[in-house]
C-alpha cells in the first residue's frame, strides 16, 4: 500500500501563506482608504465648482439677499474646502509611503511562499519517484518469483 505524501514543513508553508494573505489584506485596506480620500477630494472640488457657478449666476442679481450671503460666505467656504483638500492630499501622501512599505512586505512574503512551495513540489516529486521505484522493485520481485515458480 502506497504511503501518503507528508511535507514536514507544511506548517511553516501555511504560516508563510497566512502572512502573505495578511499583507494582501492590509494593502487592500490601505488602497480602499486612499480611494476614499480621493473621492473626498473630488467631492470637495465638485462643491467648489457648484458654489462658483451659483456665485456667477447670482452676480447679476447683486441686490439679492442670496448673493449677499454667498459673497459673505464664499471666502470662508473656499478656505475651508481648500484646507480639507490639502489635508486629504497630505493623508494620501502619507498612505502612499505606507503603501510602498506594504508592497515590499508583500513581495517578500510572496517570495517566501514561493520558496516553500517549490521546496514542497520538489519533495513531492522525490516522493513520487521513490514510490514508483519501490513499486517497480515489488513488481519485479513478484515477476521473478512467478517465473521461478513456473
Amino acid at each position: 500500500m502506497a504511503k501518503k505524501f507528508n511535507f514536514k514543513l507544511q506548517g511553516v508553508l501555511r504560516l508563510k501563506e497566512l502572512k502573505e494573505q495578511e499583507a494582501k489584506n492590509k494593502l487592500g485596506s490601505l488602497l480602499k482608504e486612499i480611494n476614499l480620500h480621493m473621492e473626498k477630494i473630488d467631492q470637495l472640488r465638485e462643491e467648489i465648482r457648484f458654489y462658483f457657478s451659483e456665485y456667477e449666476k447670482n452676480e447679476t442679481m447683486k441686490s439679492s439677499n442670496i448673493f449677499q450671503g454667498l459673497r459673505t460666505y464664499m471666502p470662508d467656504f473656499l478656505t475651508s474646502h481648500y484646507q480639507k483638500i490639502r489635508n486629504c492630499q497630505e493623508k494620501i501622501m502619507d498612505l502612499e509611503k505606507i503603501k510602498s512599505e506594504l508592497i515590499l512586505n508583500l513581495n517578500k512574503a510572496k517570495g517566501d511562499v514561493k520558496i516553500f512551495s517549490e521546496m514542497k513540489e520538489k519533495k513531492l516529486q522525490e516522493f513520487k519517484f521513490q514510490e514508483n521505484k519501490k513499486m517497480e522493485q515489488e513488481l519485479e520481485e513478484i515477476f521473478i518469483s512467478k517465473r521461478r515458480a513456473e
